[in-house]
């Protein structure tokens, strides 16, 4: 392989690949305490996944919703607990999976599957799935008393690999809220391919990972929380795809809209970014090594911003047979929001520059709307 293209890979997949970062555990655990205290205000988080992209100074990765986990007590809570919550979809106010319950009204938390390993029990309440997007509700119960609000433990859902066969391309999410002392947790799977109309959704859980506000206090418990439940399509998903009138550029730097994928509990938005290497080399070198670039997208439809629910990215060089200075890098962005609004028949797409100094700067965080790269669409 010629050193120049190897040296432009290396230098593509630092800048342009997918980055996981966790929350600190102790800025987790000041704010689960802070909102605790709020009286009458269930607390919620959202952890998060972060996708970094560096297009020049001005372009960069993309910041993800994900997650973590659920402590409930025992059968005493979930005693008191029914009349307030008949729905973890619902009470987490996630829109798509809300909008699936309009029309039911369950007269307490269902329970689809329950297993108990390690002092722990594992419950799962609701299931639902519609071709692009397939959900659960989980709650987690330590046997002999409640885990500290301080301690966060996160069960690893690990799905079957005939499920991955079907559908390399699956995307995983996993967010969690506090009710009172408690928490209660959704799991998405987001599938790039089609699945049977009914299957048996075989998850198995090896582990627990537990994390307390002192990071070298991170550990893993062992144990056997896998469980299997019937999973039956309900819903239709709406694919449409975009030509070059959806494709933006400036700079030799190309921005497009190539595909959406809608359904009636999730949207999925195909993004499409071309770098030249000229460009990279003329502005990477300004860029300040202590400030940390990003690019999240705003989506817009019937005047209502859509919640990002979780995102990846992938990235790869293009025309390897020139020299390097003369190649371009590519980009290709999953987005996965709420659902459209009923009635939308536009959305409009921005990129938006995010600017994060480091803590022992002068400077603040800054959003910068990329506005020349924006697209609108129409959606089927």
């Amino acid at each position: 392989m010629n050193p120049a293209h190897s040296d432009l890979d290396k230098h593509i997949k630092e800048h342009l690949r997918l980055q996981g970062e966790g929350i600190p555990v102790i800025v987790r655990t000041r704010i689960d305490q802070t909102l605790a205290n709020l009286p009458g205000k269930p607390d919620r988080r959202r952890g998060r996944n972060r996708a970094r992209s560096i297009i020049a100074s001005c372009l960069a990765g993309c910041i993800v919703l994900t997650a973590s986990a659920f402590v409930m007590k025992d059968s005493t809570f979930a005693e008191s607990v029914k009349p307030y919550i008949h729905s973890v979809f619902s009470w987490m106010g996630d829109k798509g999976l809300s909008r699936e319950l309009e029309t039911e009204t369950p007269e307490e938390l269902p329970v689809l599957a329950e297993k108990t390993s390690s002092g722990y029990t594992l419950r799962i309440h609701e299931a639902r799935f519609d071709g692009l997007r397939l959900s659960f509700s989980y709650s987690l119960a330590k046997q002999d008393g409640s885990v500290p609000k301080q301690t966060f433990i996160t069960p690893a859902f690990q799905l079957d690999p005939s499920i991955k066969k079907m559908a390399p391309g699956t995307l995983k999410s996993d967010s969690s809220s506090l009710w009172g002392e408690d928490r209660v947790g959704i799991v998405n799977y987001f599938f790039d391919s089609p699945l049977p109309d009914q299957f048996p959704l075989n998850i198995s859980v090896p582990k627990l990972a537990i994390s307390t506000p002192d990071a070298a206090g991170q550990t893993t418990m062992a144990g056997d929380w896998s469980f299997a439940i019937d999973i039956r399509k309900s819903g239709t998903v709406a694919v449409q795809s975009y030509g070059k009138e959806y494709t933006r550029e400036r700079e030799n730097i190309r921005f497009g809209v190539v595909r959406s994928r809608l359904s009636p509990v999730a949207s999925e938005w195909n993004f499409h970014w071309e770098i030249p290497a000229a460009i990279m080399k003329k502005y990477g070198p300004s860029l300040d090594s202590r400030t940390r670039y990003g690019i999240k997208y705003k989506v817009t439809a019937s005047d209502s911003d859509l919640s990002v629910i979780t995102s990846i990215s992938s990235s790869r060089a293009k025309d390897r047979s020139l020299p390097m200075d003369q190649q371009t890098s590519q980009e290709d962005i999953r987005l996965f929001t709420d659902p459209l609004p009923d009635g939308a028949r536009n959305v409009k797409i921005v990129p938006i520059l995010m600017v994060f100094p480091q803590p022992d700067t002068d400077e603040t965080y800054q959003e910068k709307p990329l506005d020349s790269f924006a697209v609108e669409i129409p959606v089927p």
